[in-house]
């Protein structure tokens, strides 16, 4: 099936798997899918910092590890620049609706957070994959159209009605095969009879 994300796949499979997850979700189940888009992010940034930290890095480890402290240390926002940064935030803040809010999430809303993450792992890709060659085309294009889309089917489960099927093959001999089940009706039967009582008489 064609991803959004395919270009993760080769050097990123985690990304890949987590993302896959979130556009499987999106307009089935929305708040699913924002959920999968923030743990996306979250092993991107992870990456990064993996990637840019330690000594001599140009990120700083923020004072506790979570998103909201990696995302907000000033050398990451440097690195990643404000227009990716709000994107990014987008992303945290509808994945922290999904699980804490009882607000209602759409699919409209779970496709706008997978179009920001989709320019965060082009963002990625295109600054850190390993393969040149293989980087997405400058050009490439967020297609909502590859979300999956529920299949219906009727009628449901419930409103079909069951048909007898036999055990034995239509082509067998008809003494063969089994008889149709057969209701059988409950019939009221006498089974006692009342003796007459006969009295006879002696004479003394």
């Amino acid at each position: 099936m064609a991803s959004n994300f395919s270009f993760l796949q080769a050097e990123w499979p985690a990304l890949f798997a987590e993302a896959g997850k979130a556009e499987q979700a999106a307009l089935t189940d929305p708040r699913t899918a924002c959920f999968y888009a923030r743990r996306t992010l979250e092993l991107a940034v992870v990456w990064l910092f993996q990637a840019e930290g330690g000594r001599g890095g140009i990120l700083q480890v923020p004072y506790k590890p979570d998103l909201s402290a990696f995302l907000f240390e000033s050398s990451f926002k440097v690195l990643v620049g404000p227009a990716l940064h709000a994107k990014m935030d987008v992303v945290r803040k509808q994945g922290n609706n999904a699980v804490h809010s009882a607000r209602p999430i759409t699919a409209a809303d779970a496709t706008a957070v997978l179009r920001e993450l989709f320019q965060v792992a082009f963002w990625l890709a295109r600054n850190y994959g390993r393969n040149v060659a293989a980087r997405p085309d400058p050009a490439l294009q967020f297609r909502a159209e590859l979300l999956p889309r529920a299949t219906l089917h009727w009628p449901p489960p419930s409103k079909r009605r069951r048909r007898w099927t036999p055990s034995w093959p239509s082509c067998a001999p008809r003494w063969l095969q089994p008889k149709r089940p057969t209701r059988l009706r409950r019939t009221r039967t006498t089974t006692t009879k009342r003796k007459r009582a006969t009295s006879t008489s002696t004479c003394c």
